[in-house]
């Protein structure tokens, strides 16, 4: 998927993987559809100020459906109340276009 090789994904598997103890520990909301779970964000408290949209996934076929932007959007819809200065995060570069086209790259 988006051109990685299955060796290059497997040297990632761990930084990939979402164990229970990182759901334990940050926030994590899920996306379904008929009971089958096809996407999620996480993020990170940094500090008072500061947030990290850790992660934020789809299943290959819900990507271009709305999905992503609606997972933005319900990311800040929760944080907007709260006092940070700075929301960031580090994209994937195939899905650099998606966030600069987002609202997390417009109202933050």
């Amino acid at each position: 998927m988006w051109g990685y090789s299955e060796d290059l994904l497997l040297v990632w598997d761990d930084a990939l993987t979402i164990t229970q103890e990182y759901i334990n520990t940050h926030p994590v909301y899920t996306f379904a559809v008929e009971d089958k779970i096809v996407g999620y964000y996480s993020y990170i408290l940094e500090d008072e100020h500061n947030i990290k949209l850790d992660n934020l996934f789809l299943l290959p076929q819900y990507i271009g459906k709305g999905l992503g932007s609606y997972l933005i959007s319900d990311f800040l819809n929760r944080i907007q109340n709260q006092n940070y200065k700075r929301v960031y995060l580090d994209s994937e570069p195939y899905a650099e276009g998606f966030y600069k086209k987002t609202r997390i790259s417009n109202d933050w």
